[in-house]
């Protein structure tokens, strides 16, 4: 039941991506379910008018193309007038953040809400990943957007920390895409990695990335002392996305509706004045693409980013690096860029 297909580092590498962010604490379920129901409901009507051809998610390029449509849409990159840019995207989570102190109790420490804005875009030789991401922390009780707060780990007395979102721009990924003629009969001369997925049942696939992180930080202990833990970043991301395997076999959807999981184990947010003191944060979140685009998202992260940052309404239409991530923007902000 449980299958991996091949992979390399450097793809991973490329996954990591959506990481640095990810969303109120406690889940608005009614809103998630209701919304993702009329947009499967109206997926369904094309897929019972459309004959499924069966995938085979062992082969790497079927199972490449399939996770485009997951990740993103890939309408406009098809066709007889296709591009070499899709159609953008959204994703929407929400979740917890806690504590994780040896020999203490865990504490729940804030909520997050976030989405991402993406587009494929696509050459001879790759398919990239365009992508800017939210995450607003918000009060672990209320849900409310959070501009400063208490953290509970530094006492009562402590002061109150300024609240860094996350605001990465841009968070891109690139994929080496590349198909020769013969790839039925010889698909190891092409160039084209699947993913690690699961078949659940009769109707249910799972793609799924268990990212183990350790690299240099963005921002060291002798530039920032009060706000680093250490120099060398470490931390874990587990990604799931929930699928059908119909809508999957379904030629006609080039948008696939799915639901994610995103957990995280990570060192303490730099505006958290933490400094070097022993811990993590633990990160629980679920979500759904969001098939109505920007225009789908909560009215409160709506109204946030368009007072703030209008311009995370939209994927990036362009290539760039470096990726941006929370240590990174902690960095420019305190520099003032």
């Amino acid at each position: 039941m449980f299958k991996k297909t091949r992979i390399n580092l450097l793809f991973w590498i490329g996954i990591i991506v959506s990481i640095l962010t990810f969303s109120s604490c406690e889940t608005k379920k009614s809103e998630i379910n209701q919304n993702t129901e009329s947009k499967e409901s109206k997926e369904r009507i094309i897929l019972d008018s459309d004959p499924n051809k069966e995938i085979n998610l062992e082969d790497d390029k079927q199972n490449f193309d399939a996770f485009m449509k997951i990740r993103s849409s890939i309408e406009g990159l098809e066709g007889t007038n296709s591009s070499n840019q899709a159609k953008e995207s959204a994703y929407y989570w929400e979740g917890s953040i806690y504590s994780f102190v040896e020999g203490k109790r865990s504490k729940k420490i804030m909520g997050m809400k976030g989405f991402s804005r993406s587009r494929w875009i696509k050459d001879d030789s790759s398919r990239r990943l365009l992508t800017r991401e939210v995450a607003l922390y918000t009060d672990p009780k209320t849900g409310v957007i959070l501009e400063k707060m208490k953290n509970p780990l530094l006492g009562e007395h402590s002061d109150s920390v300024e609240v860094i979102h996350v605001w990465n721009d841009p968070v891109n990924q690139y994929f080496p895409y590349i198909i020769k003629e013969n790839y039925k009969e010889n698909p190891d001369e092409s160039t084209v990695y699947g993913l690690p997925y699961s078949e659940l049942g009769e109707d249910r696939v799972c793609f799924y990335a268990d990212i183990f992180l350790t690299y240099p930080s963005k921002i060291t202990r002798k530039e920032f002392p009060q706000n680093v833990q250490s120099d060398l970043y470490q931390g874990v991301e587990l990604f799931q996305f929930f699928v059908r395997k119909s809508d999957l076999e379904n030629t006609m959807l080039t948008d696939v509706p799915a639901t994610i999981s995103w957990t995280r184990i990570g060192q303490w947010l730099p505006f958290m004045n933490m400094g070097d003191r022993q811990g993590h944060l633990v990160y629980q979140c679920r979500g759904y693409k969001v098939l109505e685009g920007f225009e789908g998202l909560p009215q409160d992260v709506k109204d946030y980013v368009r007072a703030k940052q209008p311009i995370f309404e939209h994927a990036p239409t362009e290539y760039s690096q470096p990726n941006e991530t929370s240590w990174s923007y902690f960095k420019k902000v305190k520099q003032g860029k």
